[in-house]
């Protein structure tokens, strides 16, 4: 990503006081680390809508359980302004390893031959969208229905009366892509906090030292 900075200012403190830029460089890229993570976490800020509850049709997610969001890190490396390495991820192998497919997009199928993945349904959702029953196996009073070219996991309500569904049984699901990982870091706004928040530390280097 090609910036634009005070060259004579970068040029100067360069010059002057490389061991001070870099120590002010490495606290700005850790500024933007967190900017990067405040402007990620507005991506979660969709909603479950309608009588399926639903992801609604934007660019944000919905929060279900918090696990992608809270896996974001940011992490500065580096001594020197050779070596200084800002690093931001999301999505890891045990709580998120979905991050890569809602980032790119894809199609999600079942891990063994012949199966189902386990949607859930409005009847096993809380208020906050999370998912009551999670393993529906280990619940006997759970059986299939199929009805309309469709199957779902459904058990007879608490008062006896009526079916909960809370599962439908779907060979595939197409997830568009949506994160906007790297998208939200390569927008002309974020080019802009990183242009202004790297300017800010080389004339904070130079006003330390007295050369502004």
């Amino acid at each position: 990503m090609p910036l634009e900075l005070d060259t004579a200012s970068l040029r100067k403190a360069f010059k002057e006081v490389p061991k001070l830029l870099s120590t002010s460089i490495k606290f700005g890229y850790e500024q933007i680390g967190d900017d990067f993570a405040e402007a990620m976490s507005k991506r979660f800020e969709g909603s479950l809508t309608g009588p399926w509850k639903r992801q609604a049709a934007s660019n944000q997610l919905a929060n279900r359980t918090g696990n992608l969001r809270r896996s974001q890190r940011q992490t500065v490396t580096g001594s020197n302004l050779d070596s200084l390495k800002l690093r931001a991820t999301i999505g890891n192998a045990l709580t998120a390893p979905y991050a890569a497919i809602q980032e790119e997009g894809g199609t999600v199928r079942p891990k063994k031959a012949g199966g189902f993945l386990t949607i859930p349904m409005p009847d096993n959702l809380t208020p906050a969208g999370r998912t009551k029953v999670t393993r529906p196996r280990s619940d006997p009073s759970i059986f299939v229905l199929r009805t309309n070219g469709r199957a779902f996991l459904v058990r007879k309500s608490a008062s006896g009366e009526g079916l909960e569904f809370l599962f439908m049984l779907k060979k595939q699901v197409k997830i568009p892509a949506r994160l906007g990982f790297g998208e939200t870091w390569t927008s002309p706004k974020f080019k802009e906090n990183i242009q202004r928040r790297l300017q800010e530390r080389v004339d904070k280097a130079l006003r330390v030292a007295g050369l502004l």
